[in-house]
């Protein structure tokens, strides 16, 4: 997925979802996804007209990604 706006270029996304219970929006795994940038899957498919909430690490416990 290649987001020229958002400086995205990504081999693939995370599918992200609202935790039905506390009301938060889940992020991708800082121990096996912190190079993988996630999507909301409520919101419409990055690059699609409308709202789109894309989620990644700037760092995590291992530096900086």
């Amino acid at each position: 997925m290649k987001i020229d706006a958002a400086g995205v270029d990504a081999q693939r996304m995370v599918d992200l979802a609202v935790d039905p219970v506390s009301g938060e929006l889940g992020v991708p795994d800082a121990d096996t996804d912190a190079d993988t940038p996630g999507w909301w899957t409520e919101g419409v498919t990055p690059g699609e007209q409308g709202v789109s909430v894309l989620v990644a690490h700037f760092d995590t416990r291992h530096g900086r990604r």
